[in-house]
């Protein structure tokens, strides 16, 4: 189990800063992992559109494969827009504040609100790496969402990566060695039970992710 403590030292200490390009949420193409799904080959030829929207916020695919789908969009798609719109129309009661509110940079810690919780676990999930892959220099608006997310489900693989993946790109402009770090303690060590990542996604995000170890010497 990861304790508590780790995940709010990593949401107080990145909070505030930036990113840059070469980094965990460019540099990590674990679509490639689930290319011969055909809902992510989809996906990847045609984008954001009314089937893939319905994919994303339905049940029909694990939270892992919705991921993939939205990682092979690549980064700066410009489709959050798009995604909070078709949240809007779908989840009875939602208001666009709740987007106001998820992507605020405030150093108080994240709390579920009634809006939040008209929000799915995978909805929280996909928004949050949607909005960091579109705007990956700014990754703090997207880690309200992110911790939100693992928050509510530390056995969840997706939310897990999705968390690491944010504060990682926020420790890109601080500390590199905890870029290492976070995937060892959210994507490694975790025995995740659900939702769990395909062992040949987990070694590309690896790849990269490896690179940072020789900042811990």
């Amino acid at each position: 189990m990861i304790r508590t403590q780790h995940i709010l030292f990593l949401f107080f200490v990145f909070n505030a800063l930036i990113s840059s390009a070469d980094s965990p949420l460019t540099d990590t193409p674990f679509w490639l992992a689930y290319e011969d799904d055909k809902n992510v080959s989809y996906a990847r030829e045609n984008g954001l559109d009314k089937k893939v929207l319905k994919l994303l916020t339905g049940k029909k695919l694990t939270c892992d494969v919705k991921l993939a789908i939205i990682n092979s969009f690549g980064w700066e798609s410009g489709y959050t827009q798009t995604f909070e719109d078709y949240l809007l129309e779908k989840r009875k009661g939602l208001d666009r504040e709740v987007f106001k509110y998820l992507k605020s940079d405030s150093q108080e810690m994240p709390e579920e609100t009634e809006q939040t919780e008209l929000l799915t676990t995978d909805d929280l999930v996909c928004w949050s790496y949607l909005r960091a892959m579109d705007n990956y220099q700014s990754p703090q608006h997207s880690m309200k969402g992110a911790f939100l997310a693992y928050w509510r489900d530390t056995t969840n693989m997706s939310a897990g990566v999705v968390w690491c993946l944010v504060v990682s790109q926020m420790a890109l402009m601080a500390d590199w060695c905890k870029i290492y770090e976070s995937a060892q303690t959210f994507i490694v060590e975790p025995e995740y039970q659900s939702n769990v990542f395909k062992d040949e996604a987990v070694t590309i995000i690896m790849e990269y992710m490896n690179l940072y170890k020789q900042d811990c010497e």
